[in-house]
């Protein structure tokens, strides 16, 4: 059932196995789908990234006690996160920029963007003749999502805390919600297209932020928020009690497998299942080639949520680590490897690619050569084991070194000084509001007591303390 790191928090390692898969399908959405239908549904398995990114922060959160939680400020939040991405990010941002083909103003505008992680914050597109150029594609075009994630690290703490004192079945009701929702978005692109005929600046910006920005798959990541709390319910229990946990008033969980239902302890077995299932029935009924009309807003509805059910399957199932696949196969060490170099394999797949091409296919954007088909996997897993190994691992251990030690960086004399001008900026403006907003219907804006200036003198001296707790960070 996993190793128990020195964090207090179950290690999920039969996860490794899907998180390859699912890398794997991306990659062979890029460059094999023209091989076989199969590989033209990978790009569906993008999302998994999201719902994974949901799951295991917020899994790491909810199975510790609040009291050894670490308080950590949102700035340093977001600087630990971007620890175990950024090198590789910058590697491969480089790699690209030495391989590809020149580009036009447009791309290189948004180089700044994509080295803060902000190329894909917004739908910024320009045109040019009848295609559109956007900053989330522009240099290394796979890693729009690492920017969507970054939107999505802010939020999850104070959601996190939240959705932790759901019950159970609110949290299922919540995972059918998000799941519906995934027509709403679709729904609105397609309506859009009739109104433009699928032209026109606004219906490419509309797709561009639905394709590859963070509201096109907020509610996906909002799943796996619920889904870690589904798994904290059903699969782990308080070590001193032996119950389900309460709140987060536990003082250790452990996972008990035969605690989980049925269903969720063969969700791995399930999930895959039912994938197969739905991959055999789109390859039947739906006509093959360009995905236009109602194919491609079917298509990006599955890719956009629509493939909940199958995803929260295969993390509980996975998480729980009980059935065949789980314990059998996702756990040998070929899959442990393969895990670790997944985050490398997806980000370099696209200059690798390019380097490869440039040899066995010049001139060819996307080569179908059978040097090309059978030389890119494995040159892509050993760039991305050598990345692993020589930048992305050095990388993290020189900085828990240096945080062991005590040495403060630049990063950190960056970070305290973006803080200490936020305090500045927050008692200016606060000052600014209570000093010139005017008194009316009998609210008064000087009270050093109301932050934000809308409580009336008569409730201000009755406002119970006990929301300090529960205001977010």
């Amino acid at each position: 059932p996993g190793a128990k790191p020195a964090s207090g928090a179950v290690r999920l390692d039969a996860l490794d196995g899907p998180r390859y898969l699912a890398s794997a399908h991306v990659v062979g959405f890029h460059y094999y789908w023209n091989l076989t239908r199969y590989f033209d549904l990978g790009g569906m398995w993008t999302q998994f990234f999201f719902i994974m990114g949901g799951f295991l922060l917020s899994y790491a959160e909810m199975s510790k006690p609040a009291a050894k939680r670490p308080k950590l400020k949102s700035a340093e939040y977001l600087k630990k996160r971007l620890t175990a991405i950024y090198p590789l990010y910058i590697f491969a941002l480089v790699m690209m920029m030495m391989v590809m083909q020149p580009q036009n103003l447009m791309s290189w505008c948004s180089l700044p963007l994509h080295l803060v992680l902000l190329q894909a914050v917004l739908p910024i597109c320009a045109q040019y003749g009848s295609d559109f150029t956007c900053t989330s594609y522009t240099f290394n075009s796979v890693s729009w999502f690492l920017s969507c994630l970054v939107v999505y690290w802010l939020m999850l703490r104070p959601l996190a805390r939240r959705i932790e004192r759901l019950s159970l079945g609110t949290c299922f009701i919540w995972l059918l919600c998000l799941w519906a929702w995934s027509v709403v978005p679709v729904l609105a692109w397609s309506l859009l297209g009739k109104l433009t005929h699928e032209e026109g600046y606004a219906y490419a910006m509309y797709g561009n932020a639905l394709q590859s920005g963070p509201l096109g798959y907020l509610h996906v990541f909002l799943a796996g928020i619920f889904t870690a709390r589904i798994f904290v319910l059903t699969s782990m229990r308080d070590a001193s009690t032996g119950e389900a946990p309460v709140g987060t008033e536990f003082s250790r969980l452990v996972l008990s497998s035969e605690s989980a239902p049925w269903l969720l302890r063969n969700g791995t077995l399930f999930g895959y299942a039912l994938w197969v299932a739905f991959a055999a029935a789109w390859m039947l009924i739906m006509p093959g080639g360009p995905r236009e009309g109602y194919v491609k807003y079917t298509f990006y509805f599955f890719h956009n949520g629509g493939l909940l059910p199958v995803l929260v399957l295969v993390f509980l199932g996975s998480a729980i680590g009980a059935d065949i696949l789980s314990t059998y196969v996702f756990r040998l060490e070929l899959f442990k490897f393969l895990g670790k170099v997944s985050y490398a394999q997806y980000l370099l797949q696209e200059p690798v690619g390019h380097f490869l091409g440039h040899y066995v296919a010049p001139g060819q954007e996307n080569p179908s050569t059978l040097a090309f088909r059978l030389g890119f996997p494995p040159l892509l897993i050993l760039s991305a084991y050598l990345s692993q190994r020589f930048i992305e691992r050095p990388y993290s251990e020189w900085q828990r070194t240096r945080q062991q030690a005590g040495i403060i960086g630049i990063d950190e004399a960056a970070l305290a000084a973006v803080d200490r001008q936020l305090k500045k900026s927050g008692a200016l403006l606060a000052d600014f509001r209570t000093r010139f907003r005017p008194r009316r219907h009998g609210v008064d804006y000087s009270d050093d007591g109301d932050t934000d200036g809308w409580r009336s003198q008569s409730d201000s001296g009755s406002e119970s303390s006990g929301n300090e707790s529960s205001a977010p960070e």
